[in-house]
């Protein structure tokens, strides 16, 4: 096996990884806006800031899962090239 081949793996599984952990933390960013929304642990805060706490995080939730979506699409796409060329 040459070394391009080993870095090529392992750069591969590199990348998988990141694109996993994105997606876990999209899904926790999303997860914890509905909580600040809905569990009543959160019913200490002041509700103007509960509110606008759980809006920042749903927004910033979507926001990532659209990134890491769009990175996702970008790389498949490079790859398909790469194949055909």
């Amino acid at each position: 096996m040459k070394l391009e081949d080993i870095r090529a793996s392992r750069d591969s599984k590199i990348a998988m990884f990141v694109n996993y952990f994105s997606v876990i933390m999209a899904i926790f960013y999303f997860v914890c806006g509905l909580a600040f929304l809905y569990l009543p642990w959160f019913t200490s805060v002041n509700t103007t800031s509960r509110y606008a706490i759980a809006i920042l995080l749903l927004i910033y939730g979507l926001f990532r899962a659209y990134r890491i979506y769009y990175k996702i699409k970008k790389d498949k796409e490079n790859q398909h090239d790469e194949e055909t060329v």
